[in-house]
């Protein structure tokens, strides 16, 4: 497997420094009309809230590796995933793009939301739950539609620029650049609560 070519961040401090650094370039392509960049640091916002959702969730053992790999909990995770009818018996969660990651926090919300009696001797399930039932599951529903929207006018964006009308082109981009910022900002709402003390995580006997 190749090495990364940019070094990661080491440690929570360093990850503060870089998110601050970020939002701060944020305001400032917004400010002078750098939508491209803007849209840019949107995406990389996106993908750092859903991913810290999920580890917080006990998707993950660690926040390097994007993959259903908690042995703890992936048995539990993939139930669920068939039991909401999202995914196939055999079908692949890839967890390295947003729609993957999307599509999981979905059957984990409607899990919540459509579960009852969860038993005592469910540890894990009984504190996924009840960290969820504190966040705003209804608004989370609807930023992950919201998100896959502005992901597909992204992607236009990204990969067809050439192919449009300029002017058609600077309809939106401002509008769909603040967009995605307000999305990753609740995002990061959400995972706040959803982390709070770790419970999730300890449930599942991982570490934080």
């Amino acid at each position: 497997m190749p090495k990364n070519k940019i070094q990661t961040a080491v440690d929570n401090k360093d990850k503060q420094h870089t998110y601050a650094y970020w939002k701060r370039r944020y305001t400032l392509a917004m400010k002078y009309g750098f939508y491209f960049e803007a849209m840019m640091i949107d995406y990389a916002l996106l993908e750092d809230r859903l991913a810290s959702v999920l580890y917080h969730s006990g998707v993950m053992k660690n926040r390097q590796k994007l993959s259903m790999d908690a042995g703890a909990t992936k048995k539990i995770f993939r139930q669920m995933m068939m039991d909401q009818g999202l995914f196939s018996e055999n079908e692949r969660l890839q967890l390295k793009n947003i729609s993957g990651k999307v599509k999981l926090l979905r059957t984990i919300l409607l899990w919540v939301d459509s579960s009852e009696n969860v038993q005592e001797s469910e540890r894990f399930l009984k504190a996924l739950k009840y960290q969820y039932e504190s966040a705003d599951i209804g608004g989370l529903m609807d930023a992950l539609d919201k998100i896959l929207d502005w992901c597909a006018y992204r992607n236009e964006i990204v990969h067809a620029s050439l192919n449009k009308n300029v002017e058609s082109l600077y309809e939106e981009i401002e509008k769909r650049a603040a967009e995605g910022f307000d999305l990753a900002n609740f995002l990061d709402s959400q995972e706040r609560i959803i982390k709070k003390s770790g419970a999730i995580r300890k449930a599942a006997n991982l570490q934080n």
